[in-house]
C-alpha cells in the first residue's frame, strides 16, 4: 500500500516494497529538509534499508545552502540503494552531479549509491529492477 505524506508543497510517497518517491514543487526549505529526510529514514528502518528513490525535480526551483547541508546529512549512513531524477534541468544536473563528489569528501560516510536522470517513473523502476539483480548477483541484498 502506497502512503502519501504532505511535506509543505512537495508530496513523499512510500511504495512498497523498497522505494521512495518525492515530488518537489518550487522551494525547498530547511525544515522540509528535516522533515522529508526524517521520513525517508523511518521508512529506510521500516523495510530495512536498501530504498530505492524517485526525486521528482521538474517543477523544482531552487535551495539554500542550508538545505543543501540537510540533504547531505540525510545521505550518511546511507539509507539508499539507487536514486533516480526525473525532470532534472542541466543546471539541476550539474548541481546533483557536484553534490554527489562533495558529499563523499564531506558526509561520515560517502553517498555510496548510483543516481541515474531518467525521464519517467517507469524508466526508473527498471532501472531499480537492474539494481536489484546485480545486487542479488553481488549477494549485497534481496
Amino acid at each position: 500500500m502506497t502512503d502519501i505524506y504532505a511535506i509543505g508543497a512537495h508530496e513523499l510517497r512510500t511504495i512498497p516494497p523498497d522505494i521512495v518517491h518525492c515530488i518537489l514543487r518550487e522551494i525547498l526549505v530547511e525544515a522540509e529538509a528535516r522533515e522529508l529526510n526524517a521520513r525517508v529514514a523511518t521508512y529506510a528502518t521500516d523495510v530495512g534499508g536498501g530504498l530505492f528513490a524517485i526525486y521528482d525535480l521538474s517543477l523544482f526551483s531552487r535551495i539554500s545552502a542550508g538545505v543543501r547541508n540537510i540533504l547531505i546529512e540525510g545521505t550518511a549512513p546511507s539509507p539508499y540503494a539507487g536514486i533516480a531524477l526525473i525532470g532534472a534541468s542541466f543546471t539541476t544536473r550539474t548541481f546533483v552531479d557536484m553534490l554527489a563528489r562533495a558529499a563523499k569528501v564531506v558526509a561520515r560516510n560517502p553517498m555510496a549509491f548510483p543516481h541515474k536522470f531518467v525521464k519517467s517513473p517507469e524508466e526508473a523502476f527498471l532501472w531499480f529492477d537492474q539494481l536489484r539483480a546485480e545486487r542479488q548477483t553481488q549477494g549485497d541484498g534481496p
